[in-house]
């Protein structure tokens, strides 16, 4: 005997935050045009996506920005330093278990930047600043290598 089978509802299209965080670090365009003298209308630009970005940052990262302290060094520079959960000198609260550095009073170094080499005209299939997903992939500058270090720290 045949039963039909009740029809499943799909569940509905939940955003992915993670990703969609990562494509809003992706769409700044944090690269500096080649050959721009520093304090010309287009340095003044790129200077001001970066600081854009480092913004962004604290505001899609509320976690990491909660526990860590933030200075900023200019347009291409942001150091954190994350306290030892007891308030020692060292930093690194969340070191892997078992790891040689899973003592919490030790320093850890997360090191990234954010600063992405111009896409050149006609090199891209796409917006190299668009963060489209295609094919499984993210494809925008700095999204294998710059960006993604940085994003996966925090």
């Amino acid at each position: 005997m045949n039963q039909a089978q009740p029809q499943q509802t799909p569940s509905p299209v939940v955003p992915d935050l993670p990703l969609e965080r990562f494509r809003a670090a992706l769409r700044i365009r944090t690269d500096r045009p080649e050959g721009v003298a520093a304090g010309s209308p287009e340095a003044e630009a790129a200077e001001a996506a970066l600081l854009e970005f480092q913004d962004l940052l604290a505001t899609n990262y509320p976690a990491f920005h909660a526990v860590a302290e933030r200075t900023v060094l200019g347009p291409y520079a942001v150091l954190y330093r994350w306290p030892a959960a007891d308030g020692a000198a060292g930093s690194a609260a969340g070191c892997a278990a078992g790891s040689a550095a899973a003592d919490p009073n030790l320093p850890v170094l997360l090191m990234a930047h954010y600063d992405v080499v111009p896409a050149e005209n006609g090199h891209w299939t796409v917006d190299p600043f668009g963060a489209l997903v295609k094919d499984g992939y993210v494809w925008a500058r700095g999204a294998i290598d710059t960006k993604a270090s940085l994003v996966c720290a925090l």
